[in-house]
């Protein structure tokens, strides 16, 4: 992943304020970004019962850009 003065969330170009370290990799991410991610970890977290870092799937996009996805909970039918 290549320029970390930039967040390195899909089309953004704003400077990184905030690493996130999931397991051997550094995400650099905007402020804006960050929220974000804490926003959906929040959500998630309330329609589950918890949410943890271990549950986000990084996404390369190409160019040294990323998504963050948060691992759907797999329902268990009656």
């Amino acid at each position: 992943m290549s320029d970390h003065a930039t967040c390195m969330y899909e089309g953004c170009n704003r400077p990184s304020e905030v690493i996130l370290e999931l397991g051997k990799s550094q995400i650099w991410l905007c402020r804006e970004h960050f929220n974000q991610l804490a926003y959906r970890m929040l959500r998630a977290a309330e329609r589950r019962g918890t949410v943890s870092l271990k549950d986000l799937r990084v996404v390369e996009t190409g160019n040294g850009k990323i998504r963050i996805l948060i691992k759907r909970v797999k329902s268990v039918k009656k």
